[in-house]
This record gives C-alpha cells, sequence and structure tokens, in this order.
C-alpha cells in the first residue's frame, strides 16, 4: 500500500500475490474482492480493475479529493514561475476556436497544443518538479476543461476521461512513458462551476526523454518556460551546469 505516497507501478497479479489471494478461487472474483480492497483503503488502480491484462502493468495512487478554489487560489495569485505552469486547455485551440466561430469544435483540435503540456510535464520531471494547472489562462482566469474535454476521441465528457486520456498521452510520447505515470499525480477541482485539473509532477532522478518525429529530447525548466536540449547536446549541457551552475 505504499501508494498513500507517491503512486506506484504495479500489475493485477504482483497485488494479488502480494496479498496471498485465494489461487483455487475464480479469477473474477478475486479481482472484485481487490477492487474494494483498494477502494476501502483509499486507493484506485489506473486503468481500473476490469481493463486490461493481468499481468498489465498499471499505476497504484489514493484516489483524489476534489479541489476546491482556495486550493488552487494560492498558486494562482502566485503566477507561473519554474515551478508553475498554467495551460487554458490539454487539446482545444482556443484562438483558432474563436476566430473560426463557424467551424466544429472538433476541428479545433492541435497537437502542438497538446505537445505544449507534454513539455512542461518533462521540464518539470527533469528539473525540480512541478504543477501544471489545465483550464486556467496565462493570467490565472479559470476557464474550466469543460469544451476541451468534449473533443477528447473516444471518451465520456466527464474527468475520468480527461485523467484516461492525459495518461494515454504521456504513455505515447514520453520514453519509459509507463513510468513517467508514476510521477503524475491528477486531481480533479471545481472553480465555481468550472471543472480544472491539478497536475502534480514529481522530480524525476532519472532523466525523462520525449520521442517526437524521430527525435530524442530533453526539456528542462529555465524560469517560466520550458527548453528544449537536443539529445546530442546533453552531454555539453550537464557539463557546463556542474563547471558553471
Amino acid at each position: 500500500m505504499r501508494a498513500h505516497g507517491r503512486p506506484v507501478e504495479v500489475s493485477l497479479l504482483e497485488i494479488l500475490d502480494d496479498l496471498d489471494f485465494d489461487a483455487s478461487e475464480n479469477v473474477l472474483d478475486s479481482l472484485l474482492k481487490l477492487r474494494e480492497m483498494l477502494r476501502s483503503a483509499g486507493l484506485i488502480l489506473i486503468p481500473e480493475v476490469g481493463v486490461g491484462g493481468i499481468e498489465e502493468k498499471r499505476t497504484l495512487r489514493r484516489i483524489p479529493q476534489e479541489l476546491g478554489m482556495s486550493d488552487i487560489q494560492e498558486i494562482i495569485d502566485s503566477g507561473e514561475g519554474i515551478e508553475c505552469e498554467f495551460k487554458s486547455t490539454l487539446l482545444l485551440d482556443t484562438k483558432k476556436m474563436i476566430f473560426n466561430p463557424d467551424m466544429p469544435i472538433t476541428e479545433c483540435a492541435s497537437e502542438e497544443v497538446l505537445f505544449s503540456s507534454v513539455k512542461s510535464v518533462a521540464a518539470f520531471l527533469n528539473t525540480n518538479g512541478g504543477v501544471l494547472l489545465l483550464g486556467v489562462r496565462d493570467d490565472g482566469d479559470v476557464i474550466g476543461l469543460e469544451e476541451d474535454i468534449s473533443i477528447y476521441p473516444k471518451t465520456k465528457n466527464d474527468f475520468d476521461s480527461f485523467e484516461l486520456y492525459f495518461r494515454d498521452i504521456i504513455t505515447k510520447y514520453f520514453i519509459e512513458g509507463d513510468k513517467i505515470n508514476g510521477y503524475l499525480n491528477v486531481e480533479k477541482g471545481l472553480y465555481g462551476e468550472k471543472t480544472f485539473a491539478k497536475i502534480s509532477v514529481s522530480q524525476r532522478e532519472k532523466l525523462s526523454f520525449i520521442g517526437r518525429d524521430g527525435r530524442i529530447i530533453l526539456y528542462i525548466r529555465s524560469g517560466n518556460r520550458s527548453n528544449p536540449i537536443n539529445y546530442e547536446d546533453i552531454e555539453n549541457y550537464y557539463r557546463m551546469e556542474k563547471l558553471y551552475g
């Protein structure tokens, strides 16, 4: 039950073995009992029990409590910085939507908008950790994620769909994406009637790389920006950090 601290990566089979479930019992019955045991302990698996194979790696973490206005007001008031960034959306290009009012909202999805959040996560992992607020504009105005969530492919329009989609994106872009998800804590919040997401990213001792368009890229945090370092320049960067950092 280590997931009461940081989320951990584990398979259903490993959990069943650790808890000494009766091997003679029906597997489905064992999984249903496991799900109830985890919930009573305040824990949840992502993906949930009932999705995927028994040996598939999952993220075991505490069940998040819904955040309120007071939980992020101090963060918003402090503004963006080396350990904090605001993003209006995860996938929706709001500028494209505003300048093309007759365009279906589903056609306003943008991979560049999506990648902007991915590289922020990468930079936090490789620097000091940090918080990514989604559904919040650069000026601190909370606009909510309702429209953003509505355009995710093959998902329901709820926060669980947001988290699953977000974690799938992390798995897709990152080298060792499944392991990276264990360093992320995703929490839902309501600011009035607007839904936002607080993504808490723990610093990772091992460097975290993104793979995109045939390139391997390392991102680091510098002020309120996420800056790339190409794979071939990494050794030179860390040599300079050691000498002059």
